[in-house]
């Protein structure tokens, strides 16, 4: 891409610099890569174990609602996921719809299809609640209990959409009555049509993402983008076994589904990350399976065959990226009866094997890397970027992307900087090979936050640039879209890509620091270059297209 092109179109980007109110305009230069989302739905990740074990412990505001109102929410989470589950695609569903599309006998969803869709689920979540099925299939040891459980979590639904509705109301036949009458359409219609201001409506939007096709998912990140991406490189995770929730599709599964959706005709170019997590490996090792059940095997043969660009590897579950041996017995015990009582060594020799192929391939890693959505209490510390620079003496050349930087969470009290993960990120930056080891912007939900919030994150990344002066070098763009769904201020009018812009402007960066920022480091860090056809990801996705005799054209965009 030429520089003039990617100005051009960063132009209508950086209009926000301006007018910060209004929308940029779409150009015909791709600008934009996406170096970190997520396009699965709840077939391919264990969303409700995510959703106990993650989720609520590690937001405040959920869990606020959770300690209120607890069986409600474990008869809302049990029943919103099995619904999902039972209409969401399953890979191969994707993989015929896609087919057939191609083929010309069917079309993609229409937004009102998906709207129809979206409000048949509701109801049908509505459905088992208001009917009380789903308390035969959950583990209630006091049945009064669960009465009461279902009754809050009705009131509830019911209070968000019509928060006056039990004033006044204070005998227990006149509150059932309510109930009772209630036309359940009518309230899946009026949840739907909630906005993002409301707790329970937010996050019913958001878990309807994960019923979608995987490239419908993807359509519609790329109209977040306003048709500017030109590369999603979505992350595909393995957390079943740390979360003890086993529901998703097989990894490999995934990948074939991820791979199709790769060879459209139209909509976006996707290439992205293969989950791997190494307590699957280490079970495997132990129990034996089929061959091409062996993470490692499905790890190899999405990037060698699939077009996949790199592996993603999620810390905050219970490792650390190195060093495991010194946790000795610090695991859960679910763990420890899978693979034995210190498996940590274990966990360290399979990482290090995955880090020998990954720097001897030139494939990128990308690791969730700030403390945030652990398993397990204190889990989120070992994702400490520490652990990665560990990592990065023992191998040097390998392709890194730690995920979610620009918090600056652990400044403490009296606040020092130097104190924070970001320090220790940017000291990995001075001592890195160039092109080596990179920090991306995904979930950076503190420059939507309040003013106040927004004002201190400015300040703490002023103060990173100054210290390490090289940080536009390796800095990357990414959403974390569809996680960052949840987030109201990700709704606003201006697309994501223009608020990190004008952020990034404040903060000093320059239009030539923005320009590998939002675009030249991912390239440089997953090896799209014409320098890496021999042994690189360029010369990988060249030979995917000519496989499946698809057009590789649109690499040319990266020189």
């Amino acid at each position: 891409m030429r520089r003039r092109q990617f100005l051009a179109g960063s132009a209508a980007l950086l209009a926000s610099t301006r007018t910060f109110g209004e929308p940029a305009q779409a150009q015909a230069a791709a600008i934009v890569i996406d170096a970190h989302c997520h396009l699965f739905n709840v077939r391919d990740m264990p969303l409700e174990g995510f959703i106990r074990k993650v989720l609520i412990p590690n937001n405040k505001e959920l869990a606020g609602y959770f300690a209120r109102y607890q069986g409600a929410f474990e008869v809302m989470i049990h029943t919103l996921a099995e619904v999902m589950r039972e209409d969401a695609p399953l890979p191969p569903d994707e993989i015929a719809l896609l087919d057939d599309i191609a083929r010309g006998h069917r079309r993609s969803p229409t937004a009102d299809e998906r709207r129809r869709r979206d409000l048949a689920i509701l109801e049908k979540v509505l459905n088992r609640i208001w009917s009380k099925q789903i308390l035969r299939r959950m583990r209630f040891r006091d049945g009064e209990a669960a009465n009461i459980a279902i009754q809050r979590l009705q009131m509830l639904l019911l209070q968000e959409v019509s928060p006056r509705i039990f004033d006044g109301i204070v005998h227990e036949d006149e509150i059932e009555s309510v109930i009772a009458s209630t036309n359940l359409a009518d309230l899946a219609a009026a949840l739907h049509a909630e906005g993002d201001e409301k707790t329970i409506a937010r996050n019913l939007h958001w878990a309807l993402l994960f019923t979608r096709y995987r490239f419908e998912l993807a359509d519609e990140l790329q109209q977040r983008h306003r048709g500017r991406a030109v590369l999603l490189a979505p992350a595909l995770v393995d957390l079943a076994k740390w979360v003890e929730d086993d529901t998703p599709a097989a990894m490999r599964n995934q990948v074939e589904a991820m791979a199709r959706v790769s060879l459209r005709a139209k909509g976006p170019r996707v290439h992205g990350f293969v989950g791997f997590d190494p307590l699957r490996q280490a079970i495997f090792e132990k129990e034996g399976g089929s061959t091409e059940d062996d993470p490692f095997a499905v790890v190899k043969h999405a990037i060698e065959k699939n077009g996949f660009v790199g592996v993603k590897l999620y810390p905050p579950m219970g490792f650390r990226p190195a060093n495991n041996r010194d946790l000795g017995e610090e695991f859960p015990d679910h763990v420890k009866r899978a693979v034995g009582a210190a498996p940590g060594a274990q966990f360290d020799q399979i990482l290090d094997r995955l880090y020998a192929w990954c720097s001897e391939n030139n494939v990128a890693v990308l690791a969730h890397a700030t403390n945030s959505n652990a398993a397990g209490s204190g889990y989120g510390k070992r994702a400490d970027p520490k652990f990665w620079a560990a990592v990065l003496r023992e191998h040097p050349r390998l392709r890194l992307s730690m995920a979610h930087f620009g918090g600056f969470l652990e400044k403490g009290d009296p606040a020092n900087l130097s104190n924070t993960w970001e320090w220790t990120v940017g000291e990995i930056f001075k001592g890195a090979p160039d092109g080596y080891a990179y920090a991306d912007l995904s979930y950076f939900s503190e420059i939507f936050g309040n003013a106040d919030a927004r004002r201190a994150t400015l300040n703490d990344l002023i103060a990173f640039r100054i210290t390490f002066p090289n940080a536009a070098d390796h800095l990357l763009y990414g959403t974390d879209w569809t996680m960052v769904g949840r987030e109201q201020g990700f709704h606003g009018k201006q697309p994501y890509a223009q608020v990190v812009v004008q952020f990034l402007h404040e903060a000093g960066c320059t239009d030539a620091e923005v320009e590998k920022i939002v675009f030249k480091n991912a390239v440089r860090l997953f090896g799209l270059g014409p320098d890496q056809r021999e042994k690189g990801t360029r010369g990988r996705l060249e030979r995917f297209y000519a496989e499946n005799k698809a057009s590789a054209e649109w690499l040319k965009a990266f020189g």
